[in-house]
């Protein structure tokens, strides 16, 4: 789901907010874009063997929408949607093997969806939805402490090719993930912030490490509105490898962001 969740929950909890239940809706703005590599190397049975390497790639955070619900001055829970999307130019080398000589040549792809199309482009869309749940705890006067337990929607669109010879594909998981937040408040209406989530799975022939870390200043203009201004630093690591296929997924955006929150 692409609309923005956030709505949606503004209008479930409208009621509860009247009953002291505090919420804070958020609308990031990622000010550079990220960097994307994909890399694809096939064998076949018949000796022949097909690689894609990226000519040029880009990639980017499309949007973020947040909401947080506290139902006291500790206990909240976050609800988050990120879309990235990254599109890679390229085209795929195939070569086999004659008398013992490599010939090469550029032309159609077998692509990771298992399906051959003439392709120079690959395109795919990461949809993150994180629910999580997080309990403050005040060590100092003026410091925050809060660990954080996720679960994680990630849904993966990709297609290959455009037009009658594309191929596409969509794959959905839930991941768990881990994290922590810290407030350290400056002034009654100034504090810096941070957070961190993260998840890592390696088991036989796959590996996946998801990472999500902010770090921001936090100024209040009313009581119903903040300014924050920051840095985030998302990572997205994914590599498979079988007898006959080797794929390898990079994407990390590093920038600064900005972000307005409304608080009911």
């Amino acid at each position: 789901m692409r609309f923005p969740l956030f709505f949606l929950f503004l209008l479930t909890f409208k009621n509860a907010a009247a009953q002291d239940v505090l919420l804070d809706a958020s609308k990031l703005l990622h000010l550079g874009d990220g960097q994307s590599r994909f890399i694809k190397n096939i064998k076949y049975s018949n000796g022949n063997k097909a690689n894609w390497d990226d000519i040029e790639s880009k990639g980017k955070i499309q949007y973020e929408n947040s909401l947080s619900i506290y139902f006291s001055e500790r206990l909240f829970i976050n609800l988050t949607q990120q879309l990235i999307n990254a599109q890679h130019k390229g085209g795929a080398e195939i070569y086999s093997c004659r008398l013992g000589n490599l010939c090469w040549s550029t032309g159609t792809y077998t692509n990771f969806f298992g399906s051959t199309v003439p392709t120079t482009e690959i395109n795919y869309e990461v949809l993150q939805t994180r629910l999580t749940g997080g309990y403050k705890y005040k060590h100092i006067s003026n410091f925050e402490f809060a660990p954080l337990i996720t679960i994680n929607q990630i849904e993966l669109s990709a297609r290959a090719g455009s037009g009658a010879s594309s191929s596409e594909e969509k794959e959905v998981g839930y991941l768990p993930m881990i994290g922590f937040s810290a407030f350290y408040n400056i002034t009654r209406s100034a504090k810096v912030t941070s957070r961190v989530t993260y998840f890592k799975y390696k088991k036989f022939d796959k590996y996946l490490k998801l990472m999500d870390f902010k770090i921001n200043a936090v100024l209040s203009i009313s009581n119903h509105v903040d300014i924050e201004i920051g840095s985030a630093f998302n990572s997205i690591k994914y590599s498979s490898n079988t007898d006959t296929t080797s794929s390898i997924l990079n994407f990390k955006q590093e920038n600064p962001y900005v972000a307005i929150k409304f608080s009911f």
